[in-house]
């Protein structure tokens, strides 16, 4: 019996090691410090190294790295140690330890944007408030209530531009999220797809003047989208947009209307005053392209400065879905009116109205829906949109400037084509009405030189 007893003593017990961390949930802004409290138990007595880091340290950094935990009887086998994190960059990642040939890596670290990226948000979004209902404004004052009367008692292009707008670009929307965006995570694809179930908007107006469209057929897409998005919108996120979140989407309907809030009363004020002011019309249609370029390169600007962030989250698929969602908005709208029949105004109008979409309705919803630093990581895809939404129509509208500039004839040349050379002789000339086989009037002179403008005066 003592033989067996002296057996088993030599016998190795299986050492076993639990670990604590607390908080539960760690969130930390970038550029900030935080402690975390590590409680180690174990049943074995002696000295174990202890090893921390973080699996991604672009995200964040830990300290001590190193550690040396004393198991003892004393202790209860029981070691506590503080470590601290140091947030380096917005994401999520995880704590691993490692202590002899355990390993924990299911703690996890969340890193939000920093209390000054929050704060320059909080202004870019001021200065859009004031700069938005402005223009709006403007665009108000160039629209005729005869014209927009008569579109809506024959509302072909808004039927064509709904058809467009919630009827294809959604499903270009969830094929682009769940094809391509699939490695990016639930967040980004839910972002992409809720992007494309948004109404027209943004500077739709602006652009329209532009490229020669319909601007009251434009302010009256605007209006007609953002009613219909109030139905559309819980259709899509409530059946395809549920595979890409298992949380409960809500449709931001305050922010619907107040977007229709943000068009309709700038857009009356204006129409009101040019009623009283009707001598400021061809002024304010001066104004109206340099404010607004002015302002765009400015929002430009100050988008890239406050977001930059974002600019290391970027990837290929988020850039080719950025690009191809408002691209092919353009392209698929332009061919559908073709297909229609539809004037070239009206197509083009109809084009920039899908194309531009008013994304910041999505935004609203990964605000509702998801916690940070997620919404922030779902937001690269929209700021993309947002960036690359216009850059065909500017890069477009460059080509037309040179166009127009190596194609026109100089102003001489013009001048000269002008004045229509009869004869340098003493001549007589007698302008008659064919109509009615009767002079109208005789010209005597010599070199008599008469020019177009001067027949059409006669005339």
């Amino acid at each position: 019996m003592l033989k067996w007893l002296l057996l088993l003593s030599f016998i190795p017990v299986a050492a076993s090691m639990e670990l604590q961390i607390l908080p539960q949930n760690f969130m930390l802004r970038t550029d900030d410090n935080s402690t975390i409290q590590l409680t180690f138990t174990s049943n074995v007595t002696g000295l174990q190294d202890v090893f921390l880091t973080c699996a991604d340290e672009s995200i964040c950094t830990v300290s001590p790295r190193f550690l040396t935990a004393d198991f003892s009887a004393e202790n209860r086998h029981t070691v506590q140690f503080n470590a601290t994190v140091h947030g380096v960059f917005l994401g999520i990642t995880k704590l691993t330890v490692s202590v002899y040939e355990r390993q924990w890596s299911d703690y996890t670290i969340k890193i939000l944007r920093s209390d000054w990226d929050h704060t320059k948000s909080k202004i870019f979004m001021g200065v859009m408030v004031l700069f938005v209902p402005t223009i709006t404004f403007m665009m108000g004052t160039q629209l005729k209530i005869a014209k927009i009367l008569g579109i809506w008692r024959r509302p072909f292009a808004p039927c064509i531009s709904l058809l467009c707008q919630f009827g294809i670009m959604p499903l270009v929307a969830y094929t682009l999220a769940k094809y391509v965006l699939y490695p990016e995570g639930a967040a980004i694809q839910l972002a992409l797809f809720a992007a494309g179930t948004c109404p027209g908007g943004g500077k739709s107006s602006f652009w329209t003047i532009i490229y020669g469209g319909n601007l009251d057929l434009s302010i009256s897409l605007t209006f007609a989208q953002n009613i219909f998005a109030i139905a559309a919108m819980p259709v899509w996120i409530g059946t395809l947009g549920r595979e890409f979140s298992t949380n409960s989407v809500s449709i931001p309907f305050v922010d619907i209307l107040e977007a229709l809030a943000f068009l309709l009363v700038p857009t009356t004020a204006g129409m009101i005053f040019i009623h009283y002011k009707a001598a400021l019309y061809e002024r304010i249609h001066g104004w109206i392209k340099k404010i607004s370029w002015v302002m765009t390169i400015i929002m430009l600007a100050v988008g890239l400065y406050v977001n930059f962030y974002i600019v290391y989250l970027i990837t290929w698929r988020i850039i080719l879905c950025g690009c191809l969602l408002p691209w092919s908005g353009y392209i698929i709208a332009f061919i559908v009116g073709t297909i229609f029949r539809m004037e070239l105004r009206d197509k083009i109008t109809i084009s920039i109205e899908t194309g531009l979409q008013h994304v910041s309705i999505a935004m609203v919803i990964l605000f509702v829906t998801f916690p940070e630093p997620e919404v922030d990581l779902a937001l690269v895809v929209l700021f993309v949109h947002v960036m690359m939404t216009d850059k065909p129509l500017l890069i477009g509208y460059g080509c037309m400037l040179l166009y127009r500039k190596f194609t026109s004839k100089p102003a001489e040349d013009l001048e000269n084509e002008k004045k229509v050379p009869i004869k340098e002789t003493f001549t007589e000339i007698t302008l008659a009405d064919k109509a009615q086989d009767k002079p109208l009037a005789t010209i005597y002179g010599s070199n008599v030189t008469l020019t177009n403008e001067r027949i059409n005066t006669i005339f």
